[in-house]
């Protein structure tokens, strides 16, 4: 079983679909109006757009809902439909999305990395707090490098429900579960439904290529 099937399996036992590709798309497969959202861009940037659209589409046909436009929201976020929450991610040679229907998850968020990347000392000052880099100094160094990577699907998870930027300093990573599981802390008010003190939970799977997080509240 490959890597990406064995997540697509575990979340499903989550009730979440999963996608990944591994072979980019181009802006020819979007829709008019997402090939048009993206004209300006440069011509990575539109495969990796349009591939991740290609999965989405793939995620709610799955699902039975309606696969149409995924239009971008104010900063660039996808916009699922009424009822689905989800999330898309990408990295060199990689595209992946996350969906699920709202009731179980209130939202999703999904980061995947190159493996092989290192975290230089002045970006993990910008994203670890006190609390991580006391855990994460007696770890092994790409353990920095998932840190980074649940933030982010964090972030992901809380933006759609916040509507603004969210510090990285707001959030704390607690140390690993065993099985890969991980609980992440709000630190900060960051709106009336998302409070100082809520965990979000969530998942981390790697092997020699790959880093893949998903995060859920």
């Amino acid at each position: 079983m490959s890597f990406f099937d064995d997540i697509q399996n575990k979340l499903a036992r989550r009730s979440m679909s999963f996608i990944a590709a591994t072979e980019f798309r181009t802006a020819s497969d979007l829709l008019p109006g997402e090939r048009k959202a993206i004209s300006t861009a440069c011509s990575s940037r539109q495969r990796e757009f349009a591939t991740g659209r290609w999965c989405a589409r793939r995620l709610l046909s799955d699902m039975g809902a309606k696969s149409g436009e995924i239009k971008r929201g104010k900063k660039g976020e996808p916009m699922w439909p009424k009822g689905i929450c989800g999330s898309i991610t990408h990295t060199k040679g990689a595209c992946c999305a996350i969906a699920c229907f709202k009731g179980r998850y209130q939202s999703v968020g999904i980061d995947i990395e190159s493996a092989s990347r290192r975290i230089s000392g002045p970006a993990r000052e910008l994203f670890l707090n006190k609390d991580e880099l006391g855990w994460i100094s007696r770890r092994r160094p790409d353990v920095c490098l998932a840190v980074f990577s649940i933030k982010e699907s964090v972030y992901k998870t809380l933006f759609p429900l916040v509507k603004k930027p969210i510090p990285f300093s707001a959030l704390s990573v607690r140390p690993f579960k065993n099985g890969g599981g991980f609980d992440c802390l709000v630190k900060d008010d960051l709106s009336e439904t998302v409070r100082a003190g809520q965990f979000l939970h969530g998942w981390k799977f790697q092997n020699r290529n790959w880093l893949l997080t998903v995060a859920a509240l």
